[in-house]
C-alpha cells in the first residue's frame, strides 16, 4: 500500500515521508520556523520624492511718479507786453485820459522810408509842447496827403493832449491818425502779455529745472 504523500504546511509541495523540512522551502514540517536559508527580504520602497514649493516672487516696487510739469508767469514778458500795448494806445489814451495844451509845430518833412515812397505822399510833424514845467516833443504822421495845402506849417499853433502822469506821452487834437505801427505794437504787446501770463518758464516738481 503506497504510504500517503505529505505536502509541505508553508508552500504546499509534496515532501517525502519522514522528511523534517520541506525541500521546497526548508520550512519544518511541523509547523514551526524552519531553520533553513531564509527567502531573500522585499526590496525597500524607494523613498517618496520630496517636493518644495517654488517660494513666490516678490511683488515689484511701484514705479515713481513722474515729475509734473507746471508753468509760472513770466515779470519780463508781462513787463514788455504792457509798455508795448501802452506805446501802442498812446493816441487813444492821450485823447480820453489826457489834459490840453498848446503846442508849436518844428518841422513838416515828408516821409521816405523803407515802408514809404514818395507816391505814398506820406508826412511826419514834429512839434513840442510844455507839460510838468518842461519842454517836450511829439510827433505824428499824416498819411496819403496829395494836397499839402492840408499841411500844417512849421511854427503854427497845435493843439495836443498829453497823459499828465505820462507827460511825455502826447497827441494832436483831430491830426493824424495812430498809424499802422502803433496798432502793430499793441498787437504784439497784447501777445506778450498773454503769453507772460500763461507762463513761459517750465518748473518740474520734485526736481530742478
Amino acid at each position: 500500500m503506497t504510504p500517503p504523500t505529505r505536502y509541505c504546511p508553508s508552500c504546499g509541495q509534496p515532501t517525502p515521508e519522514g522528511s523534517a523540512f520541506c525541500t521546497a522551502c526548508g520550512a519544518r514540517l511541523d509547523g514551526r520556523a524552519g531553520t533553513g536559508p531564509a527567502a531573500p527580504p522585499a526590496p525597500a520602497a524607494p523613498p517618496a520624492p520630496i517636493y518644495q514649493a517654488a517660494a513666490a516672487p516678490a511683488p515689484a516696487a511701484p514705479p515713481a511718479p513722474a515729475p509734473r510739469a507746471r508753468k509760472r508767469p513770466s515779470a519780463v514778458l508781462i513787463l514788455v507786453g504792457i509798455l508795448l500795448i501802452l506805446a501802442g494806445l498812446q493816441a487813444p489814451l492821450a485823447l480820453v485820459l489826457g489834459t490840453s495844451a498848446q503846442g508849436t509845430v518844428t518841422s513838416v518833412t515828408q516821409k521816405i522810408d523803407s515802408t514809404s515812397d514818395p507816391m505814398d505822399h506820406d508826412y511826419q510833424v514834429s512839434y513840442r509842447y510844455v507839460a510838468g514845467g518842461r519842454e517836450r516833443s511829439g510827433s505824428f504822421t499824416m498819411t496819403k496827403v496829395f494836397n499839402v495845402a492840408t499841411l500844417p506849417s512849421a511854427g503854427s499853433a497845435l493843439e495836443i493832449r498829453y497823459i499828465p502822469w505820462l507827460p511825455f506821452v502826447s497827441t494832436p487834437v483831430g491830426r493824424g491818425s495812430p498809424g499802422l505801427s502803433l496798432l502793430l505794437l499793441s498787437g504784439l504787446g497784447v501777445l506778450l502779455l498773454v503769453v507772460g501770463i500763461r507762463g513761459s518758464a517750465t518748473i518740474r516738481v520734485g526736481g530742478r529745472r
